[in-house]
């Protein structure tokens, strides 16, 4: 696990989806699943949502993870890290690899 990165999404996948939104319930034992599998790949785990990074982290205390909320508005890089609260922008470059890729 040392070599890898997991993205996992949150709701509908992570957790079912609710009536509304504030009715979601995050089980106790997928909290120390999470807790254990973020251990084991040394932190490289990340949760994603279209939801806010706080309130991913609301839903899932007191674990903290690196977290992409917003559908990829913000993003926390690391435990710890400054939440990214904007889009990053990318150079020409990095743009036309990734259209390459989805072309692919």
């Amino acid at each position: 696990m040392t070599r890898t990165a997991l993205l996992l999404d949150v709701d509908g996948t992570l957790v079912d989806i609710a009536p509304t939104p504030t009715d979601v319930v995050v089980p106790s034992a997928l909290l120390r699943v999470l807790a254990e599998l973020t251990e084991r790949a040394g932190g490289a785990v990340a949760l994603v949502s279209g939801r806010t990074i706080e309130t991913i982290d609301r839903l899932f205390s007191p674990l903290v993870t690196p977290a992409i909320g917003g559908h990829g508005a913000e993003m926390r890089i690391a435990d710890g890290a400054a939440v990214l609260q904007r889009p990053f922008l990318l150079n020409d470059a990095l743009r036309e690899k990734l259209h390459r890729l989805a072309e692919a």
